[in-house]
């Protein structure tokens, strides 16, 4: 799930094969976009606003008109499914990295794979540039974060803290930090790294469940981090504070994503819900869901049906 570049519009992936775009504004589809053959995992909105980017288990990349929706381009990306999709900030290259442990970079105009950074021995989570698009940072289940060089793919470091698979990795806005997460047991882990000497400057205390997806706020004073439980939590940075958590998903939180003007965040999981919130109070302002089969259906005077078949009525989308 991520935001269009003028923050009126956001995309996502959907397991049952299509994307969808959405208006902000009232919470209503524009689009609905196909091509896929099976679910896609991720998805990149090119910072000029004109193409997007999709993968996931086909092993292809497709390149579509954000307007029309209209498919230009498939890439046989990667030998395995496609975990993450981030455009660089010039918008002239796409970044990749999956199941197959590794991180490539391709020309969007032709197509081409600039290069194919291994080093990895795990599947790779996540791969993020950083704001100056110098660098690449990506995070594995080999418990590790590598930065990478851009412009030819060279291991510039690697990052040796977690006791656990890397989940998530983010760059703070000003490129100076990084912040890493995932788990050890039952126990998350949340980790923030000076970016240019790869000290590790604090791990957060006191997390009880998996840390799944993290961002930063625009002003790097707050992180907030979601996972397991399906509650996102809100990071003092230079204290280590828990300033607010909020109940948001049913099930996991699977992608958390700052609009550009950094006041807001949009949060998605397994229960097939997006919501918006406002960062700075921590308040939930809209909700954002496909219609289930019995959507706004008024159920309060039906009779004949057991409790269970009420229940289930209920989590598609019926009133009682």
């Amino acid at each position: 799930m991520v935001w269009s570049p003028d923050g009126h519009s956001l995309l996502s992936a959907n397991s049952d094969t299509t994307l969808t775009i959405w208006n902000v504004a009232d919470g209503s589809v524009r689009l609905t976009l196909r091509g896929h053959t099976y679910a896609v995992f991720a998805v990149a909105w090119s910072p000029d606003g004109r193409w997007l980017a999709s993968g996931g288990f086909d092993h292809k990349v497709h390149i579509g008109d954000a307007t029309t929706g209209v498919c230009v381009r498939v890439i046989q990306a990667h030998t395995d499914l496609v975990y993450r999709l981030v455009w660089s900030p010039d918008g002239q290259w796409l970044a990749g990295t999956g199941r197959d442990q590794t991180v490539r970079i391709w020309d969007i105009h032709s197509g081409a794979c600039r290069w194919i950074a291994r080093g990895h021995t795990s599947p790779i989570n996540e791969v993020v540039w950083s704001p100056d698009g110098q660098r690449l940072a990506s995070c594995s289940e080999d418990h590790t974060v590598r930065l990478w060089r851009a412009a030819a793919g060279a291991l510039l470091q690697t990052l040796a803290g977690h006791q656990s698979a890397v989940a998530g990795v983010a760059w703070s806005p000003d490129g100076r930090l990084l912040a890493s997460a995932g788990a050890t047991g039952a126990t998350g882990e949340l980790l923030v790294w000076d970016a240019e000497s790869g000290e590790l400057l604090r791990a957060f205390a006191g997390i009880t469940s998996v840390v799944f997806k993290i961002a930063w706020s625009k002003d790097r004073k707050v992180l907030l981090s979601g996972g397991s439980g399906g509650v996102i939590r809100f990071w003092d940075v230079v204290s280590g504070a828990e300033l607010a958590h909020r109940q948001s998903h049913l099930g996991w939180i699977r992608s958390l994503s700052v609009s550009p003007d950094g006041e807001r965040l949009l949060s998605s999981g397994e229960d097939g819900v997006i919501h918006l919130w406002e960062i700075a109070r921590a308040e939930l302002m809209r909700t954002l869901r496909i219609d289930r089969p019995y959507e706004r259906m008024d159920i309060h005077n039906l009779t004949g049906i057991s409790e269970t078949q009420r229940a289930a009525l209920i989590a598609l989308g019926a009133m009682a």
